[in-house]
C-alpha cells in the first residue's frame, strides 16, 4: 500500500458518505448502541466475498466489534491459500498491517472507534483504538466436510496450527448430515473423536458444526453429538454449539451438559421464532454472538454478503430478545422480537456484558 487512500480505494473501505452500512437500497443503516463492544466467536475472516480481510478487519473495529475468532480448516481451507501455520502466520501479519493503516485513514477522514462509556467488561480498558486488532485469535480444526480427508498430512497441519500462540482452540469440527455434505458419516464421527480427545489433551475449547438432515424431526446429528460429549466428556476449557438454528428443545440438553450457545444471524430473521424461543431460555452465562461471515446476513443487512462487523446487529437483536423489549427504533432497523415473551428483569448492559465476558471466558482469558 504506497498510501492511505490507496489502500482504501482498492478494497472498497468506506462509502463516499462515509457511512459504515446501507440497506439493499442504498439508505444509510446507522450502528445500535451499545455501552460495551461485541464479540464475534466465529467469523471466517479469510474467505469473505466482497472484502479484503484487512478491509473486513478495519470496519468491525469502527463498528464496536472488539474480539475476532477466524476458524482455520488445514483440510477445506486449501483453496484459499490459508491452511497451515505457515500460510496463516503470513495472512494475518498482513492483514493486521494493512488494518491498522486502514484505520488510521479513517482517522484522518474523522472516523474513529466507538468510545464505551461502561466498558467494565473483561479485558477491556479505555481508550482502546486498536483492540480488535490486537483481539483477534483463531482457532484450527476439521469441518465434517473433510472429515473423509483427515490423513496424516491433515493431522500434522492441523498440530502445527494449534502450536500458533494465537490459536485458542478447536473447531469448526462436528456433524453434518444435511443434504450439502456426502461424507459417510463414520468418517465424521471419527474425525470429531478424534479431536474431541485432542482438545481435552491441549486443554482448549472446542466449537461444534452440527447440523442436521433436512426434515428430520429426530435431531440425529444433534443426538449424536450429545452421545459423543457424554462418552468423551465436555473439554473442560469449554464447548461452543457454533451457529445455533434450532429448537429449545434441541439445544436443553447441551445446555444441561455446560456447553455454551453461539447465535448468528438467523436469530434475527422473521422466519425463525424458534431461535429466539432457544435465547428467551438460554442462560445468560452460556450464549455467544458470532456471524459466521461471509454467510447468513442478519437483518437489516439481508442481501448483503455478511461480514464480521455486522455482529452488532445480531448481539442488538438477542439483547432485544432476552430483555423482552422492543427493538423497533427509527435509527435502527433490526428485528423487534414480536412474539409473546414472558417480561425479563434483565438489563440490556447485563446482556452485553454477559455476552463479551463469556466470549472472553473462552477464547481470550490467557491469552
Amino acid at each position: 500500500m504506497s498510501t492511505y487512500k490507496n489502500a482504501a480505494d482498492l478494497c472498497g473501505f468506506l462509502p463516499d458518505d462515509l457511512i459504515l452500512f446501507h440497506g439493499k437500497r442504498g439508505k444509510a443503516v446507522l450502528l445500535p448502541p451499545s455501552e460495551v463492544p461485541v464479540a464475534d466467536t466465529h467469523g471466517h475472516l479469510h474467505c469473505l466475498r466482497e472484502l479484503t480481510s484487512s478491509a473486513a478487519l478495519a470496519r468491525a473495529a469502527l463498528a464496536g466489534v472488539g474480539m475476532l475468532v477466524d476458524p482455520i480448516d488445514p483440510v477445506e481451507d486449501i483453496p484459499f491459500g490459508i491452511y497451515s501455520a505457515s500460510t496463516v502466520d503470513a495472512w494475518r501479519a498482513r492483514t493486521l498491517d494493512e488494518a491498522h493503516a486502514l484505520l488510521e485513514y479513517a482517522k484522518q477522514k474523522g472516523l474513529v472507534l466507538p468510545y464505551f462509556s461502561h466498558a467494565h467488561i473483561r479485558g477491556y480498558e479505555q481508550p482502546a483504538y486498536n483492540h480488535l486488532l490486537d483481539s483477534f485469535r483463531i482457532i484450527a480444526g476439521v469441518h465434517p466436510y473433510g472429515a473423509a480427508q483427515f490423513d496424516a498430512s491433515a493431522r500434522e497441519r492441523l498440530m502445527q496450527l494449534l502450536d500458533l500462540p494465537y490459536c485458542v482452540g478447536i473447531g469448526e469440527i462436528g456433524l453434518d448430515f444435511g443434504p450439502y455434505n456426502k461424507v459417510d458419516p463414520n468418517d465424521q464421527i471419527r474425525a470429531l473423536e478424534f479431536q474431541l480427545r485432542l482438545a481435552h489433551e491441549r486443554n482448549l475449547p472446542v466449537e461444534l458444526h452440527i447440523r442436521d438432515a433436512q426434515d428430520d424431526n429426530t435431531a440425529a446429528a444433534h443426538v449424536q453429538a450429545v452421545q459423543l460429549l457424554s462418552s468423551i466428556g465436555v473439554p473442560p476449557r469449554g464447548c461452543v454449539l457454533h451457529c445455533f438454528t434450532s429448537t429449545p428443545q434441541v439445544m436443553k440438553p447441551f445446555v444441561e451438559m455446560g456447553c455454551t450457545i453461539a447465535f448468528g444471524g438467523v436469530s434475527t430473521f422473521a422466519s425463525a421464532p424458534y431461535v429466539r424461543q432457544a435465547i428467551q431460555v438460554c442462560p445468560l452465562n452460556q450464549m455467544v454472538t458470532e456471524t459466521d461471515a461471509p454467510y447468513m446476513a442478519p437483518v437489516p443487512m439481508r442481501g448483503h454478503a455478511c461480514e464480521i462487523a455486522h455482529v452488532v446487529f445480531t448481539a442488538a437483536s438477542l439483547v432485544a430478545t432476552k430483555c423482552a423489549v422492543s427493538f423497533d427504533s427509527k435509527e435502527v432497523t433490526c428485528i423487534p422480537p414480536n412474539e409473546p415473551y414472558a417480561v425479563s428483569s434483565i438489563s440490556q448492559s447485563e446482556v452485553y456484558g454477559a455476552l463479551w465476558n463469556n466470549a472472553y471466558e473462552l477464547f481470550m482469558k490467557e491469552i
